[in-house]
């Protein structure tokens, strides 16, 4: 199974318009909201996969309660730790006729270590029975680093990372971290690298300065869009994978890429197989309005037209 703790989630909600014009009235043509932040997007995603997925989140305010009824109707498993105040709404807004994107992500409800506390006792009961504890989005505020290391510390087993700023430096440097999957700009930003100097990078060269930063043991992953993505399995050895399609709905596909990975593991892939599965699930999830309404059948479609390679592949 795959538990993935939530601590922030989201009402994720995509509107399209004809023409975006900064100071007017807009009239979507029309919208999509899901149960999302990243961790909820994984989570479905791999539900949609075929793993067995266990998410436990906290809610609050009646955005939680469409969150946690949104996830009931989707028949994934769930726990929830209440707080005060409201579950935050992200929104973005897709431009139909330059397919730009413009996001606009609220913070979420302050957390205190009460809430904190009980959220972790509900992932320590569910991942006694996990393969993989999927950590990924933000932290909501109020939460500090000693707290965020008890959610790390919450599973004894292998342990999935993708989320930013401090979090992110934390978790790269826990020692039971298994993977660690970023974008090439959240890797940049964790090296403390200008982007605009080294945004022309490879890959692979990004791929092996996150190894040696998160240490021998984690296998690491940087994904690049249209460039594809670069791993670096837990003994060192470089992989890589590319598929040639691109969607215009990018919002997600990086929590799709990591629900592919992980459910490919849990079902017996090698790492080569997860990459291939990750890859087709992150372009399926681009072609589609709202993150993570990808379909089965158009991820297996994909699957065989993945390039995977096993050595260091020029870009």
């Amino acid at each position: 199974m795959i538990t993935v703790a939530a601590p922030n989630p989201a009402i994720d909600k995509l509107l399209r318009v004809s023409r975006l014009q900064p100071g007017t009235i807009h009239r979507p043509n029309d919208q999509v909201a899901v149960p999302g932040g990243k961790g909820l997007n994984v989570a479905r995603v791999a539900h949609v996969l075929g793993a067995a997925v266990h998410v436990v989140g906290i809610a609050a305010g009646t955005a939680g309660e469409w969150i946690a009824h949104a996830l009931d109707e989707l028949e994934i498993a769930a726990d929830w730790m209440w707080a005060p105040g409201e579950s935050r709404t992200c929104t973005s807004i897709a431009d139909v006729t330059t397919y730009e994107l413009t996001e606009f992500y609220e913070t979420g409800p302050f957390v205190d270590a009460e809430v904190w506390a009980g959220f972790i006792g509900l992932v320590t009961a569910v991942t006694s029975s996990s393969q993989w504890l999927a950590v990924s989005g933000s932290l909501p505020p109020g939460v500090t680093e000693p707290q965020f290391l008890t959610l790390l510390a919450a599973h004894s087993g292998h342990t999935a990372v993708d989320t930013s700023d401090d979090a992110l430096r934390t978790a790269a440097s826990w020692a039971s971290t298994g993977l660690v999957k970023l974008n090439a700009r959240e890797t940049l930003e964790l090296l403390r690298r200008d982007n605009t100097l080294q945004a022309a990078d490879s890959l692979p060269t990004l791929a092996q300065e996150l190894s040696r930063y998160c240490g021998q043991g984690t296998t690491v992953v940087v994904t690049g869009g249209t460039r594809g993505a670069v791993m670096i399995d837990h003994e060192g050895r470089p992989m890589w994978a590319r598929l040639p399609v691109v969607g215009r709905y990018p919002v997600g596909s990086g929590d799709a890429f990591l629900a592919g990975l992980l459910t490919a593991r849990q079902q017996g892939e090698s790492w080569a197989g997860a990459l291939r599965l990750a890859t087709a699930a992150a372009a399926a999830n681009a072609e589609v309005p709202g993150a993570g309404a990808l379909t089965l059948e158009r991820v297996r479609s994909l699957c065989s037209l993945v390039e995977v390679g096993e050595a260091r592949r020029p870009e």
